[in-house]
């Protein structure tokens, strides 16, 4: 890092000086570049290589098992798909808090999936703090020496954010030291070439799409990955991209695997593992979910309202009777828009003659 521009001796500031050589050895003239620099993935869309990812959500959305899940799937050279012949990369992951279930959850993995114990996959539980000029660079260069290759850590994951920094995360000179720190780690942590760095951090207790206090890891990030939860069903997507207008989503539950007891009269120790959400993954995002869910419930109604009348189309008072029914319960101001909204979700589904109402051919089950 260069220091000290105060004090430069401008007339001794050449090709000898320090700074002169350390400001050079970055200047890069566009037609020495004989070939196009590709982007380079860790795993595609959403992992790159060089990059400072973060993951970020409200608390229980199930952002640390999504990041336990990312680092054993890029260990051990798969992807979310069905691909799993891919590049293993040896991936340091930093528990900052809960480093005994971080390993639990890694056995987890190892147990439902039928695969062996990683040896490209570390974890480090000691202390961190990323406010610290070279902690994490210095955490990352022992972590090297354990791989076993000479790659060192290709990616590192921290969880959390807050629990790895000595301030707190709210107070903006202590972010930037953090951030300084993270943006070190991808262009020095890994002496063989570029590191890719994954921080895990919470949203506002507020609820808000945004990462709490971190104005400034929003802005040095190169991605960012939301994770919500709902209904028991966690999405992780991908909400900042800089190089590409992709916008992955993940779609899963937590299922709960058994590690067994060391004796018989031991509570059962279990952890949870990712399983991808077949009703989920349909669709693109959580919105698709909830229109779909309400074009179903409406085609229900209309399909009851025509079975009522001998299966014959309906007149709107027939629908909208119907409508209001299965609505009981909300104020008359709420069934009027329940049903304007019935009619405008159905749309081609329905079809009129005659002021009758029949569900559309196509759609008939």
């Amino acid at each position: 890092m260069i220091k000290n521009f105060a004090s430069i001796d401008w007339d001794e500031f050449d090709d000898g000086n320090e700074t002169f050589r350390s400001i050079s050895g970055h200047l890069t003239a566009h037609a020495s570049q004989r070939e196009p620099r590709h982007k380079y993935w860790k795993m595609p869309g959403w992992v790159g290589s060089g990059d400072l990812t973060a993951i970020f959500g409200p608390s229980e959305a199930g952002k640390s098992v999504f990041s336990v899940d990312l680092a054993c799937r890029l260990a051990a050279g798969w992807d979310f798909g069905e691909r799993k012949d891919g590049p293993q990369h040896n991936v340091l992951y930093i528990a900052a808090e809960r480093g005994d279930q971080v390993k639990r959850r890694v056995d987890a993995f190892v147990k439902h999936h039928g695969g062996e114990p990683f040896s490209n996959l570390l974890i480090y539980d000691g202390p961190i703090d990323l406010c610290e000029e070279n902690f994490l660079r210095a955490v990352i260069r022992a972590a090297s020496w354990h791989f076993p290759d000479e790659y060192g850590a290709e990616v590192v994951i921290i969880d959390t954010l807050a629990a790895a920094m000595s301030a707190s995360d709210s107070h903006p000179d202590a972010m930037h030291r953090a951030v300084n720190s993270l943006t070190d780690a991808v262009r020095h942590g890994n002496p063989e070439g570029l590191c890719s760095v994954v921080v895990v951090h919470h949203s506002p207790i507020s609820g808000e799409a945004r990462m709490r206090g971190a104005g400034q890891l929003q802005g040095a990030a190169d991605m960012t990955i939301h994770v919500t939860r709902k209904r028991d069903v966690s999405v992780a997507k991908v909400a900042k991209n800089n190089e590409s207008p992709d916008r992955p989503t993940r779609s899963y539950r937590m299922e709960t695997v058994s590690l067994g007891r060391d004796r018989p009269e031991d509570p059962e120790t279990t952890a949870p593992v990712l399983v991808a959400e077949a009703a989920a993954t349909s669709v693109t995002d959580e919105r698709d979910m909830s229109r779909v869910r309400s074009h179903t419930k409406a085609m229900e109604t209309l399909r009851q309202a025509i079975a009522a009348n001998d299966n014959k189309p309906v007149t709107e008072s027939q629908w909208r009777s119907a409508v209001y029914q299965a609505a009981e319960g909300i104020s008359e101001a709420g069934k009027r828009k329940r049903f304007e909204r019935d009619r405008r979700i159905l749309g081609s589904s329905v079809t009129v003659l005659d002021g009758f109402f029949s569900v559309t051919e196509r759609d008939v089950a």
